[in-house]
């Protein structure tokens, strides 16, 4: 038992229910793919996460907002300028997740900027979206090297 479960129990309370980790897992995964075959464009290399939907302890989370980390921040940068965009984002989502509030006003910024941003529910839907904007073709299915433990 941790000891936020213990300290709950003895206020009395429920023990909160853990959080899923699918958009993680989905973002991971991502990742995965994109830098298997670096050949295919010069960018993937450059393709960046914002960690911001990583799961924190509350001190970090402080620290990481004290640098400048901004809420709202689509999960995924693709750093390239391409069909008459200046980058293009992706927002991963999992299962019946929508926006949130920050989530809104942040790709509506960007949007207004020139920037292509996709809400993407799968990890076909955020390759799908790569392929297009940099005009390739990555790997579907499982890269071999990085198979992950059954």
């Amino acid at each position: 038992m941790k000891i936020t479960e213990y300290r709950e129990l003895l206020k009395g309370e429920k023990p909160k229910q853990k959080r899923t980790q699918h958009e993680e897992n989905l973002q991971i995964t991502y990742f995965r793919i994109v830098r298997f075959d670096l050949s295919l464009s010069p960018v993937l290399d450059y393709i960046r996460s914002n960690g911001e939907g990583a799961y924190k302890l509350r001190a970090t989370a402080g620290k990481q907002k004290a640098s400048g980390m901004a809420r709202g921040r689509p999960d995924i940068h693709i750093p390239a300028a391409r069909h008459g965009y200046h980058a293009g984002w992706i927002e991963l989502k999992y299962g019946k997740n929508t926006l949130t509030a920050d989530q809104e006003k942040y790709i509506a910024y960007l949007r207004s900027e020139n920037n292509r941003v996709e809400v993407a529910y799968s990890l076909d839907e955020a390759l799908d979206f790569t392929d297009w904007y940099l005009g390739i073709k990555l790997q579907r299915g499982e890269p071999v090297g990085l198979r992950t433990k059954r």
